[in-house]
């Protein structure tokens, strides 16, 4: 069962991702971060097989943290989807390049939808 560390600190939409992952039939392990700082350590202490990162958190920028995790000896190889709902090339390629392996824009994407990303990645 994977476990799927989701970075988000807007509360309307952690509950309507934490709805849409634990509702379905698609089993999975979901870990809570509100921040950079709580994501930094539970990427340490949980090993998720995922991590799904907003870029606009209350504590640190998405981009930072993105940049700490590929630096990480014990973060560097896990799968990050960046979710955000800044639509902008340059962003996306700077991520992209940073080691993020997909860019996920929020408005168009539905919590179920999210949830078949996650599926693709673990088929």
């Amino acid at each position: 069962m994977p476990k799927i560390l989701l970075v988000e600190d807007e509360s309307m939409l952690l509950e309507m991702y934490r709805m849409a992952f634990t509702g379905g039939s698609f089993q999975l392990e979901l870990v809570i971060a509100l921040n950079g700082k709580e994501a930094l350590e539970k990427a340490k202490s949980e090993k998720p097989d995922l991590i799904l990162l907003d870029i606009l958190l209350p504590d640190m920028n998405g981009v930072d943290v993105l940049e700490q995790l590929k630096d990480g000896v014990d973060t560097k190889n896990i799968p990050i989807f960046v979710l955000t709902n800044f639509d902008t090339e340059g962003l996306a390629e700077k991520v992209k390049s940073m080691g993020a392996e997909k860019y996920l824009i929020k408005s168009k994407l539905t919590p179920l939808k999210l949830v078949e990303e996650v599926k693709q990645k673990f088929k």
